[in-house]
């Protein structure tokens, strides 16, 4: 995807999300993020290549159905606090 800097594939091991999968997207920044997949206000379900792969995730993810996946975006800070 264009501005998709990393991606990786995770497993809790503790607390609550123990056993529990996740993908964590690192995109250049919040306007190619919401390039791809819109805002809050007007969201986009994202590129067809996206969307096929979400769907293939999905079982993975403990989601019967890519729509029930649950996302969070981050934002990263420089420095503490």
């Amino acid at each position: 995807m264009p501005g998709l800097v990393d991606r990786r594939f995770l497993v809790g091991y503790k607390a609550a999300r123990q056993g529990e999968y996740a993908m964590l997207w690192v995109f250049e920044n919040r306007e190619v993020l919401e390039a791809l997949f819109g805002t809050d206000a007007a969201p986009k379900p994202g590129p067809p290549e996206f969307v096929r792969y979400e769907a293939a995730i999905g079982p993975f993810l403990s989601a019967s159905r890519p729509d029930l996946i649950r996302y969070t975006d981050y934002e990263e800070i420089d420095g503490y606090p």
